[in-house]
């Protein structure tokens, strides 16, 4: 009896190519829309708004490292020899995957935590998420901007016209939509 391997192809089947690491990377971003239609299904039958938010900051974290308080994520970032266009893909993903997720928010009031709004809308600016999402979530922070610690207000400025290590403008915003200013 002749031992196969797992690298020998079956009988009369032609020789599969190896799985990338990278194809398996891109895997996951396939499943934001099962997330997305898994979730519905969730908020379809009742569940309260906090515990869908807490679902979807558990699986933002694992997915988008900028999003997690601790380290434990599977990571989009390609190594350091990859191509420009490897990075730009990257950079692409976490785009839509934050887009996509500003769509599910629930929309009552203290849903989400502040302290991840902030984080995802830091993420936002960064990738150059749509204005309309970084607006969404300015105004969902801006609700609970009493909740929000100073580090996590220390939002970088991601524009390279600002003379500013730090988005200024974007804490003015913040804070005059919370105190009813704007």
């Amino acid at each position: 009896m002749k031992r196969v391997t797992l690298c020998e192809p079956a009988a009369g089947k032609p020789p599969q190519p190896p799985v990338d690491k990278y194809r398996l990377k891109d895997a996951g971003i396939l499943d934001m829309d099962y997330f997305v239609k898994t979730l519905s299904d969730i908020k379809a039958k009742g569940v309260r708004p906090d515990l869908v938010g807490s679902i979807i900051a558990h699986y933002a974290s694992k997915w988008v490292p900028e999003l997690s308080e601790s380290r434990d994520t599977i990571d989009f970032q390609e190594d350091s020899s990859t191509s420009p266009q490897s990075a730009t893909a990257t950079w692409r993903k976490k785009q839509f995957f934050v887009e996509t997720l500003v769509g599910v928010l629930p929309p009552e009031k203290d849903a989400i935590p502040c302290n991840f709004l902030l984080r995802l809308l830091r993420v936002a600016n960064m990738v150059g998420a749509d204005p309309t999402y970084r607006d969404e979530l300015e105004k969902r922070v801006s609700w609970q901007l009493d909740q929000a610690s100073l580090k996590e207000l220390m939002i970088p400025s991601f524009s390279h016209t600002c003379g500013t290590l730090l988005d200024v403008e974007l804490v003015s915003r913040l804070v005059k939509r919370f105190t009813g200013l704007e």
